[in-house]
């Protein structure tokens, strides 16, 4: 659960392990923010199969997708566009247009190559997968470095959020964590070791300073 807020989210993902998935990086902006949340987790198989057909049947989600959030009587969905929301909803945005738009960018450009680890990592394609491991992710790493190199507008993250309703600015946005959790999945799955971040100078800071987040470091510790 996240910290003290004033309106609790629900939080409906896939139990998923240590991994993090689409939902987990959306758990990471929580926890990061101090927004208040509760978690309902599906195991995967016959009680996911399930679900998936109420979501669809019952129009909570159309499109049988998770992570879902429930905030202040609404249903909401997409992963990136949750951490969005919920950073208009709590005052966690950068307080500039560029900074916001910098957090943007690698959330789009990043979605992409989430798409392509889920397949590499579930798919069971194994020559599927040792291109994954063997050029995507050494490609995609790059560019993300470089992305980084050019747009970040802070020490390490790309922006950070400003002070308000009683939050202390300085922390990571959603194009920061989205990527946080990138990393962290593909280290998780053996789909790259963290030893190979050394060759990224600007991913491996980030994942350093992301990653020792006081909330960050409890959740990923619990999960060892």
């Amino acid at each position: 659960m996240g910290a003290a807020s004033s309106t609790p989210v629900l939080f409906k993902y896939l139990n998923l392990g240590a991994l993090n998935g689409r939902g987990g990086v959306v758990r990471f902006f929580m926890l990061v923010h101090d927004i208040a949340f509760t978690e309902e987790l599906y195991s995967l198989g016959e009680e996911w199969t399930q679900k998936k057909q109420q979501l669809i049947a019952s129009g909570e989600n159309p499109s049988g997708t998770v992570p879902v959030l429930e905030h202040k009587g609404v249903t909401l969905t997409q992963h990136i566009a949750l951490m969005r929301y919920l950073a208009r909803e709590h005052g966690l945005t950068s307080g500039s247009a560029y900074g916001d738009y910098v957090q943007d960018l690698v959330a789009d450009e990043y979605q992409g190559f989430r798409d392509a680890w889920v397949g590499a990592a579930f798919g069971g394609d194994e020559e599927a997968t040792k291109k994954f491991k063997e050029v995507i992710v050494p490609s995609r790493l790059q560019l993300f470095d470089d992305l980084y190199a050019k747009f970040k507008q802070h020490d390490v993250y790309l922006s950070v959020s400003r002070s308000s309703c009683g939050r202390t600015g300085g922390r990571p946005l959603w194009g920061d964590t989205a990527l946080y959790g990138m990393i962290q999945d593909l280290i998780l799955s053996k789909m790259m070791t963290q030893e190979q971040l050394a060759a990224y100078s600007h991913l491996r800071a980030l994942y350093k300073a992301y990653g020792a987040q006081p909330a960050v470091a409890q959740r990923v510790a619990s999960k060892e």
